[in-house]
């Protein structure tokens, strides 16, 4: 991942963090695909189902971790 730069840029030459990949690049226009008619979707598989939580909640901390997070208390 590239690092973030400072507020001003001041190097005029720079050296590449990574080397350069071995991919090669069309260079000319390619032909147009005749044989493709439509485009098939597939059909949604995902699905959501709620609950309702019947849990009752938790009671807070009381003791030693009371005080110590009532350091944070506003």
């Amino acid at each position: 991942m590239q690092p973030i730069p400072p507020t001003k840029i001041t190097k005029k030459n720079f050296t590449p963090l990574n080397p350069t990949s071995a991919v090669v690049i069309a260079r000319t226009n390619l032909p147009p695909a005749q044989s493709i008619l439509t485009t098939l979707t597939q059909s949604q598989t995902f699905s959501v189902v709620s609950v309702e939580n019947t849990a009752a909640p938790v009671a807070g901390p009381t003791g030693d971790m009371a005080k110590f997070l009532n350091r944070w208390k506003d």
